[in-house]
Formats: structure tokens, sequence, C-alpha cells
């Protein structure tokens, strides 16, 4: 296509067909949000502030369902469609704002201190550049939050897939489409190129791109987010905040901003 968008704040390889007008009309319905994952994010604010910033927040599910229990939110996503259609849904409802932004260009975009809780899910953090796109990241996310504020993180174990190299993740089918999530590791150590394919029932292609993802393992993102001041860094094998499973797909990480530390960079 002409216009080249950042799918989920992630950077284009180059390679791309269709526009994200397809994901971003059904993206609910690719991606529903569970309610053990509202549950998770919803516990985490405990300040008295009750604001979330939702970083690649699609069309806007958590924001909408975040809202609906009482919490301001502002969600940001570097895809114009995914954008507009969080707007749309929204019809002008108080107490929450979509603005198009991507995770990358955060710094100076709002005022420190903020945020009760900054949420990342979708394993979009995988869409940063580089371990120091992912340093920068945290740094802002750590300056974002108020004192005791939360930074929750959802990402894929790519501990378990650099170890395992599947060329494939399961596939997602929703009554006539399927949408195909394609790994080439041809690039490691430092990127997987990945494809998305979408498809309707008579496998006839409708959207197509190719991005590269960075694998940051457990420790990389631990390690980061300790060096940004964050303390309490907890993993779990997902939403349910199970213990982490080292032969299974989901990562959920959470971490606090000291109550009395403004910064620690």
């Amino acid at each position: 296509m002409a216009l080249i968008l950042l799918p989920l704040c992630g950077r284009i390889n180059g390679m791309l067909k269709g526009n994200y007008d397809h994901i971003a009309a059904i993206y609910e319905s690719l991606f529903p949000l569970s309610s053990q994952a509202l549950d998770c994010a919803a516990a985490y604010v405990k300040t008295a502030e009750k604001r979330v910033l939702d970083v690649g927040c699609g069309t806007g599910e958590l924001a909408f369902a975040l809202r609906q229990r009482g919490f301001d939110v502002v969600g940001i996503d570097s895809d114009p469609s995914m954008i507009k259609r969080a707007k749309e849904r929204s019809g002008g409802l108080c107490g929450i704002d979509f603005t198009l932004l991507a995770m990358e260009k955060l710094k100076g975009c709002f005022v420190g201190s903020s945020f009760s809780l900054i949420t990342c899910i979708g394993n979009t953090i995988a869409h940063l550049r580089d371990k120091n796109g992912l340093l920068e990241f945290s740094h802002v996310a750590f300056d974002l939050l108020v004192p005791s504020g939360s930074l929750l993180l959802q990402v894929l174990n790519y501990d378990m897939i650099l170890r395992r190299r599947p060329v494939q993740l399961p596939p997602i089918v929703k009554s006539n489409l399927r949408f195909l999530r394609l790994y080439d590791y041809s690039r490691l150590p430092l990127t997987i190129l990945f494809t998305t394919r979408l498809e309707d029932s008579n496998g006839k292609l409708l959207d197509e791109r190719r991005l590269e993802l960075s694998p940051f393992t457990r420790d990389d993102i631990c390690l980061v987010l300790e060096k940004s001041g964050f303390e309490d860094i907890t993993c779990f094998g997902g939403f349910d905040r199970s213990e982490p499973d080292e032969e299974k797909l989901p990562l959920v990480i959470s971490a606090r901003k000291p109550g009395d530390v403004m910064q620690q960079y």
C-alpha cells in the first residue's frame, strides 16, 4: 500500500500488502478481552488516582472495560485504523480518550506522574526496535506513573519460542476468517521476521504484512525494569497470575514504582 502504517507500534519491514482496515473492523472478534485480563489490570490500581494509560490499545477493548469500572483511561496506538475504530466506538464517552501515538514517542507527551497504571498487552513491547528501545520505554513508563503506580505487561514467552522455534503460532479462527502468524528466524539474534495473514473461509488473502519483532526474554524485560527503578517485579503464566510455565506462550509481568521515589535513572 502507499501509506505506511505502523501496526501496534511496530516498525515496518517494507514488505506490506493491504491496509489495517480489515483487521481494525474485526479486531475485537480476533482478540477478545478476557475477564481475567480485565480483573488483573483493575487489581493493580491501588492508588487514589484512577487514571490508566493503555499502550498499544488497538480498538480499545481494555480501555472501554476499565472505563466501565470507573477509571479514566487514555489509549494510544500508532495505527490510524485502530484509533479511528476506537474513537467511533467511544461515541464521545467521557473519561476515555484515544490518541494516535507510537509508544516510542511517549516521552514528553504527558505530564510526569500522571497515571496510576500503565498497561501494555498483546505482545506490543516486542515491536520496540531493540533493548535500548525497551529501556527507554521502561524509563518513560516509570516517570509517567504516580508513586506506587504499576506497570502491567503481557508478552509472548520468547524464552520458549527461541528454544523451540515454531514456524507458526496457533491460527486464530473466527466464523469465516482465519488469522495466521508466521515466524522466520533468519534474522536472529536481533529480530524475528513476523508475517501475519488474514484469509477468508475460501483462503482468499484479505491482508498480509511483515514486520520485525524483538524477542525480549523474561530476563531482558526484568533487568530493564529493575534498571529503571521498578520494584516488586513479578512474572506470571497469564492474567490468572499463575506460576510462569516455560513451555507455554503467555507471559505477564508486573512492576511497581516505589512510593516515595520519582525517578531512579
